[in-house]
């Protein structure tokens, strides 16, 4: 998080901090670090939770939101409601100091997909490898990312940069066709221009 501004860059209005981080009188822009100075510890902890919930019901997560009670929100299904960017866009707006919680989903391609009918369906990590150069993945990642910004998600949960070359993903291997190869280099290089596609579209990759 940058100490100029929100997640979601938008700068928040309130008083400014001085260097011991207690606010000072003054009706000025002020920084997200400036903000959080002013938290309890207990709030602090709970940015660090994640509320699940299913991609067509993000309003039942409404109250937890603005009671400030996690700072981001896992979204879980298999087809994504037509509505869903103005639905998270009316859910971030419930959040306290004026910074929303990260909307995260699972976009990895493949087998794992989320919102495949509103972003397009993706190729698996190790079909990406096997047919892509590593720009030619940075490209569909972008357009990916781009997507996924305009349903209002921030954070994909991608790419996985485990090294395998088996089935799966099963019940006795959970990555299987998730990873891009059992090579390192060629996953490396793969899973990071994926993981750049999705930063320069505006999302947060988690590898």
């Amino acid at each position: 998080m940058s100490s100029g501004s929100s997640r979601a860059g938008r700068p928040s209005t309130g008083s400014v901090t001085s260097t011991t981080g207690q606010p000072t009188a003054g009706s000025v822009a002020c920084t997200t670090r400036g903000v959080l100075a002013t938290w309890s510890v207990r709030r602090l902890a709970e940015q660090t939770v994640v509320i699940p919930v299913d991609e067509g019901e993000v309003g039942s997560v409404a109250g937890e939101v603005a009671a400030g009670a996690g700072g981001g929100v896992l979204l879980f299904g298999a087809h994504a409601p037509a509505d869903l960017a103005s639905s998270l866009a009316r859910l971030v707006r419930e959040a306290p100091g004026g910074i929303p919680p990260f909307v995260m989903t699972d976009e990895e391609g493949g087998a794992v997909q989320r919102m495949a009918n509103l972003v397009g369906r993706v190729p698996s990590a190790r079909q990406l490898a096997a047919t892509m150069t590593p720009t030619e993945i940075q490209r569909l990642a972008l357009r990916l990312g781009r997507r996924m910004k305009a349903a209002g998600v921030t954070m994909d949960l991608a790419p996985v940069l485990d090294l395998d070359g088996r089935p799966g993903p099963s019940a006795t291997n959970p990555d299987g066709t998730r990873s891009f190869s059992p090579i390192e280099k060629t996953a490396s290089a793969a899973g990071l221009a994926f993981a750049a596609g999705l930063q320069a579209a505006g999302i947060v990759p988690v590898v």
